[in-house]
């Protein structure tokens, strides 16, 4: 499902209908088309599903300001009642992918030796918590790309995630036979942050 610039011509409403706030859809469908209070509709999105079909969500007969964090009932328009039931589907799909992201953060441990890619990336998961989220794997991805634009300086960088929740980065250090951690970003949630009194997080330089 992505917001969509195709026309929207030709969709209709076929009962279905679903519960949210504005916030909530702007979160995945970006901002409205807006009207004013004397409109049928004031707030609809165009989108399309993740087969190709051509759906609006929108208020209907609301004749009024609507606060962005109430809950009200929107209708879904689409061509047919199946493309209407899979882009409710879609959406509720993406209400629980953001609700499961906004309760997960990074714990970040940067270590002294670390390097500028180091730093780079514990900026990134620091910007992430409470912002854009940012997987780890395309955390690693970044490594990968930065180790192909400057092979002399990361040479002998490696970057690895463990299991699924956390990025090891290494490097070399003069006098260690082997490559050292210098960055562990460490996928958590938000309530195992809160119940910790102390923790290497949000940036917090690691012995």
């Amino acid at each position: 499902m992505k917001p969509t610039t195709k026309s929207a011509n030709g969709t209709s409403f076929h009962g279905v209908t679903i519960k949210a706030t504005i916030s909530q859809l702007t979160d995945i469908l970006g901002e409205p088309i807006t009207g004013g209070i004397e409109d049928k509709v004031t707030h609809e999105w165009k989108a399309e599903t993740d087969e190709g079909d051509i759906f609006t969500v929108y208020d209907w007969k609301e004749y009024r300001l609507i606060d962005k964090d109430e809950v009200i009932e929107w209708h879904i328009g689409a061509h047919n009642w199946g493309a209407s039931e899979t882009a409710k589907k879609e959406i509720e799909t993406a209400f629980n992918n953001l609700k499961q992201t906004n309760m997960k953060q990074y714990r970040i441990s940067l270590f002294k030796s670390s390097n500028q890619l180091a730093e780079q990336l514990a900026l990134l998961a620091a910007k992430s918590n409470g912002g854009e989220y940012i997987s780890l794997t395309e955390l690693k991805s970044i490594v990968e790309a930065e180790k192909r634009l400057y092979p002399a300086s990361n040479e002998g960088v490696q970057c690895e995630i463990i299991g699924e929740s956390i990025l090891h980065l290494d490097k070399p250090v003069s006098g260690e036979e082997l490559p050292c951690t210098v960055l562990v970003i460490e996928e958590v949630e938000v309530m195992e942050l809160e119940e910790q009194n102390e923790f290497n997080g949000y940036g917090a330089m690691a012995d």
